[in-house]
């Protein structure tokens, strides 16, 4: 019922989380709601803008996203996201994500977007691993994540609660999203960039065509996994 959540405070102050549990829908549908980062207001808790600065390859962007937070107010952060499509290899697409280096005037060639009145802050370094199980028809999704919240004179307990209500309500929210996929603004984006979509679902199905059929198969289902079960979630 639960997700297999646990977390740590480092001696930074920094908080390190790590999460995992299963989404009830296939790989293509969970990596087209987290790649329309202008849309991550149907799933990210606090959520209150994004904009995609730049597209630098057909899977990496830098972003630049606003999150009010309660009691901690509006924060803004410049996020470069990257996917690595790693079925072959490790039976998974990997998602990376983390702010550019402080005091850089560039990024990878490109300047970094210039800053607003919102005070920005270093975005959390994320790194997504996306399983497809039962034969494409389900994710495990494991998150591990290290959040910079800045925040010197606000009591830790504070920052852990924030930290944890924003992990448990992205899983919940993703699932919703991926029970309204055919209905949802979702279907409208991938319809709209038919290219990027058609070959990332061809590579998925390919994968799990061979998955179904090879003698040997990487055990992304015998991972030890706190169930996650989207229907335990509702209000």
């Amino acid at each position: 019922k639960y997700l297999d959540l646990a977390y740590r405070v480092e001696k930074d102050t920094s908080v390190s989380i790590k999460v995992r549990g299963k989404l009830p829908c296939r790989l293509f549908e969970v990596l087209s709601i987290l790649n329309e980062t202008d849309l991550a207001g149907t799933w990210a808790p606090f959520f209150k803008s994004a904009e995609r600065e730049y597209q630098y390859t057909k899977a990496s962007q830098l972003v630049r996203q606003v999150y009010d937070y309660p009691l901690l107010g509006s924060k803004e952060t410049i996020m470069f996201c990257a996917g690595i499509n790693a079925l072959e290899e490790a039976g998974c697409v990997m998602i990376f994500c983390r702010s550019p280096p402080e005091n850089v005037e560039t990024f990878l060639g490109l300047p970094i977007p210039e800053k607003r009145k919102i005070q920005r802050i270093q975005s959390a370094d994320l790194v997504f691993l996306l399983y497809p199980i039962s034969e494409g028809k389900q994710t495990t999704l494991e998150l591990y994540g290290n959040f910079h919240h800045g925040m010197r004179f606000v009591p830790m307990k504070i920052i852990t609660f924030v930290v944890k209500k924003v992990v448990r309500g992205m899983f919940v929210s993703i699932a919703r999203q991926c029970q309204q996929f055919e209905t949802g603004p979702y279907k409208e984006r991938v319809e709209k960039d038919k290219d990027f979509y058609t070959w990332m679902e061809e590579k998925i199905e390919e994968y799990v065509k061979q998955q179904k059929y090879a003698a040997f198969k990487i055990p992304a289902e015998s991972i030890s996994l706190a169930s996650f079960n989207y229907e335990d979630f509702q209000d």
